[in-house]
């Protein structure tokens, strides 16, 4: 798949930035679900509230895939951030091997997870500075 041909086939509504009231195909992030698999059964998780989603809870992005994204995102006059997502994005068996990707093509990095895994990556998360984690604490559940 063509990104930046993706980004610029989309619905106005979809394309986050506009210059001079037009589609632009360059985003601000790039939004890369690593997986639909959780660690948890949040009552509120859009993604355990439709039956959509259960086919695909145990398929993680390939590394090939993220490989091409990286190529591609690389085209753009100014680098997205790279905001991993799912799911858990944690539980991916090669997020290590993501992030180091990630930081080595020069890009910034962020992440949305449950924090449950965090220790296990802290330190190639935070102390590297690359990449910036948001956590939500709500109400949940184990699954």
């Amino acid at each position: 798949m063509n990104l930046k041909k993706f980004i610029a086939d989309q619905p106005l509504i979809f394309n986050l930035l506009k210059l001079g009231g037009t589609k632009s195909p360059q985003p601000l992030f790039l939004l890369v679900h690593l997986t639909l698999a959780c660690n948890l059964c949040c009552p509120d998780c859009y993604q355990s509230l439709d039956n959509f989603y259960k086919p695909f809870k145990k398929q993680f992005i390939k590394l090939e895939d993220f490989k091409n994204l990286l190529v591609q995102a690389r085209q753009f006059w100014f680098q997205p951030r790279i905001h991993f997502f799912g799911g858990e994005p944690l539980l991916h068996p090669n997020f290590a091997i993501l992030l180091k990707l990630t930081d080595q093509t020069g890009f910034q990095s962020s992440i949305t997870t449950n924090g449950i895994l965090l220790k296990k990556y802290l330190s190639q998360i935070i102390c590297p500075l690359r990449a910036s984690a948001c956590f939500c604490f709500t109400q949940f559940r184990p699954p």
